[in-house]
């Protein structure tokens, strides 16, 4: 039979001389499970006799060395290059020989930093109108989004509000009290963003004498 073994552990760029990204792995000793940020080598090591030959699969499909992928020492290392979030899926590493196989399963999850996209730092506004702090972001898993003023968490007045996923500050009525500072911040598991706002509300011109 095949004695078959997988040691999903976190390699150390001193121990290799493969340059891989830092990776969180966790999971049951039936499925492995993946989080990857940049790049990955995952490592599946098969004994038995003789020898097995070690082949690996995604989603059903044999991978092969291209571009992107390698198959490296016989089999026992899969490496994935410029992995993209297409990248996310369930790989399978079979061992077998003349007494049989046995096969390891991965399921590998992409997460990809958050970006803010560009929009207007400085809103200035009269007094009694409307203004809208645009932070719309990507990332995966989608950011969670959370909103500051001159520093401190942002409580929500009654004529403000948060639309398209906390992405847009609205304010239903500028207030004078609403002049300051703003800061959206946008995180997942990858990583965290931020972008600053300055917002200015204009009294209105009185007449003299």
């Amino acid at each position: 039979m095949v004695s078959f073994q997988v040691l999903p552990t976190l390699f150390s760029p001193k121990e290799n001389h493969f340059p891989i990204a830092r990776r969180r792995i966790y999971g049951s000793d039936d499925i492995s499970q993946l989080t990857v940020i940049e790049g990955s080598l995952i490592k599946c090591k098969a004994q038995g006799i003789p020898e097995p030959a070690v082949t690996w699969m995604k989603d059903g499909r044999p991978l092969v060395s291209g571009r992107d992928i390698a198959i490296l020492h016989d089999g026992h290392f899969l490496q994935l290059r410029n992995i993209q979030v297409l990248d996310t899926g369930r790989y399978v590493c079979v061992a077998a020989n003349v007494a049989g196989l046995s096969d390891r399963k991965y399921d590998l999850n992409v997460h990809v930093p958050p970006t803010i996209t560009n929009s207007r730092k400085e809103v200035t506004v009269a007094k009694g109108s409307s203004a809208s702090l645009k932070c719309f972001t990507d990332g995966t898993p989608a950011p969670a989004m959370s909103w500051f003023k001159n520093g401190h968490p942002l409580s929500l007045g009654a004529h403000q509000t948060l639309s398209n996923q906390g992405m847009v500050l609205h304010f239903v009525k500028a207030e004078i009290g609403d002049v300051g500072k703003y800061t959206c911040v946008a995180s997942n598991k990858a990583g965290d963003v931020s972008k600053h706002f300055s917002l200015k509300v204009l009294g209105k011109c009185l007449p003299v004498g």
